[in-house]
């Protein structure tokens, strides 16, 4: 990446902080963007189940839709349970952990984005190999 795309998406990530997670009143999809620029749309009406705990480093939010489980790590993601569950969220923005300053402290906040999908081995539940799969590509 040269010194102009980084201090490009530098800039880009700077006026998106605020904007980690955006609910909408008629979401159809679910867009995803981790910090890299990869991007995923899902739409909420595959979402097979979902789930959120918090752990001692983090909360986690688990979807799983009919071709893929989707992990997301943060904190405050249980501020967003409402928003998941009514289908009401745009979309979910992966930042580096230095930009948390910038945001409220009970504001959500989402450092880790994982999308897996799903080969002949995998459950929809995400049991076996696709669990292990979302455990790998965890930063340690």
């Amino acid at each position: 990446m040269s010194l102009h795309q980084s201090i490009e998406r530098r800039q880009k990530a700077d006026s998106a902080v605020g904007k980690v997670a955006v609910p909408s009143e008629t979401a159809v999809m679910l867009e995803l963007v981790t910090w890299e620029g990869a991007r995923w749309a899902f739409p909420w009406s595959h979402l097979a189940s979902a789930k959120i705990a918090a752990t001692d480093r983090h909360d986690e939010l688990v979807l799983s839709f009919t071709t893929h489980n989707v992990m997301v790590e943060g904190e405050n993601l249980g501020k967003l349970w409402g928003d998941v569950v009514g289908l009401r969220l745009g979309s979910l923005c992966e930042f580096p952990v230095s930009y948390r300053a910038k945001q409220g402290k009970e504001t959500p906040f989402v450092t880790r984005i994982v999308v897996v999908a799903f080969d002949a081995s995998n459950t929809i539940e995400g049991r076996g190999d696709n669990q292990q799969r979302l455990a790998n590509n965890r930063k340690t």
